[in-house]
């Protein structure tokens, strides 16, 4: 499956890779929006962070 990073609700495409589906899918999906949300600099507004794998939206 393709795992799609969207941030501020727009597709980067240089952060899309292939994922196997099955119960280590989330994990992936975790870990990578979490390090995601501590390289991006926020500064005075808040800037969403989602991944969507298959077309479904996840926001951990």
């Amino acid at each position: 499956m393709k795992l799609d990073i969207l941030i501020n609700k727009e597709e980067v495409d240089a952060l899309s890779f292939i994922v196997f589906s099955g119960s280590a899918l989330m994990s992936v999906v975790r870990k990578m929006c979490e390090k995601l949300k501590e390289e991006i600099p926020r500064h005075l507004f808040e800037i969403p962070i989602q991944a969507a794998v298959g077309g479904k939206v996840h926001r951990p």
